[in-house]
């Protein structure tokens, strides 16, 4: 079974030799968060100030997650994946299909 960027982050190397830094794929993935947020959001015809109502985000906070990367908790994503009637699994996929 492979490892996790998560297991690999605590041990201070990269997965697959990437070359990426642990820090870096936190980067990443935030960043790709914050597409797949305005992905599905869009896909569902919910607004961003219609999202910070239904989820009790602040508005300014979303547009962190999209525009900044900014780092996501996990009780939030629950939050938002509620608000726009999908899985939370949908907003943590890699891929935009």
């Amino acid at each position: 079974m492979a490892q996790s960027a998560y297991c690999f982050y605590l041990e201070g190397r990269s997965p697959g030799g990437c070359g990426l830094k642990p820090w870096q794929l936190c980067e990443q993935w935030h960043y790709a968060f914050g597409r797949r947020l305005l992905f599905v959001s869009r896909r569902c015809r919910v607004s961003l100030v219609d999202l910070s109502r239904r989820s009790g985000v602040p508005y300014s906070t979303l547009h962190g997650y999209i525009s900044n990367g900014r780092r996501v908790p996990a009780y939030v994503v629950v939050q938002l994946s509620r608000a726009l009637g999908v899985q939370v699994s949908e907003l943590l996929e890699d891929s935009q299909q």
